[in-house]
């Protein structure tokens, strides 16, 4: 370049190439590190905004609807479900809980029919003592011992039935999935079980006579009697409470396996 007659030195080339735009670029420290964030977070939202105007374009109410019909059906079906199981679990829980009590039952009928039949043979034998004591109406404490002890060679035998089963029955609340004409029969077998058991001690207490020499025990004998009589009784009447319960089980359908296991074999 030549201004005045004289050339300018070639330094100033690159300048003016400059000036008019040829190789002058932005540089990057040039740009704003703030504008350049929120142009990188506009950039990434302009995808998650066109994502979401797709999304909300795609949506039908009745897809919506279908949706939460399916949802309500399905706890619907798993709470009929849970429900089910629950109540089959309940059924055989009560089913197993009654033949337990059947099997205490049928144990308390067996053990019973054994001692009724010599409970009678004992108050038999003191009756008979009692009608020989003559008009006076005298009978000594050793007559009546040897007459005891004679009714009775391997003692007694008292009968107090067993309630274990029927207890934990209560106590468990299995009860109440019971019928009621069932739970009827059981409750009365059960409730004349421990009137038997309460009168039982009442007549052993009456045994316990003071032995006091010349003493006359024929009233004492008399009230003994009585009492043996009233046992006996009530004995009886717990077998036919015990034959009740039995066959009540029977139509529910509860039956000993023991039993269907010894007519098989």
């Amino acid at each position: 370049m030549i201004v005045g007659g004289r050339r300018l030195h070639d330094g100033y080339e690159p300048a003016r190439r400059g000036i008019d735009g040829d190789d002058i670029r932005e540089r990057p420290a040039d740009v704003d590190p703030d504008a350049k964030a929120a142009g990188a977070r506009a950039q990434n939202a302009l995808p998650m905004e066109q994502s979401r105007s797709r999304w909300r374009l795609r949506i039908d109410p009745s897809d919506a609807l279908i949706e939460f019909v399916s949802i309500v059906l399905a706890i619907v079906l798993a709470t009929a479900v849970n429900s089910w199981r629950e109540g089959v679990q309940t059924r055989s829980d009560t089913r197993a809980m009654l033949i337990e009590v059947r099997q205490e039952i049928t144990s308390n009928r067996d053990a019973l029919q054994a001692r009724y039949k010599h409970h009678l043979d004992v108050y038999t034998a003191m009756e008979e003592l009692a009608m020989r004591s003559g008009p006076r109406h005298y009978v000594s404490y050793d007559a009546m011992w040897q007459t005891f002890h004679r009714a009775n060679p391997d003692g007694f035998k008292p009968f107090y039935g067993a309630a274990t089963s029927w207890d934990v029955a209560q106590s468990t609340g299995f009860l109440r999935n019971v019928d009621f004409d069932t739970l009827k029969v059981l409750v009365a077998a059960y409730t004349m079980q421990g009137r038997a058991n309460g009168y039982l001690e009442h007549l052993i207490n009456d045994l316990h006579v003071t032995p006091t020499s010349g003493d006359n025990v024929f009233y004492g004998l008399v009230i003994f009697n009585i009492d043996l009589s009233d046992e006996g009784s009530n004995e009886r009447n717990l077998l036919e409470r015990y034959a009740s319960a039995l066959a009540a089980l029977d139509r529910a359908g509860i039956h000993d396996p023991r039993s269907a296991r010894a007519s098989s074999s």
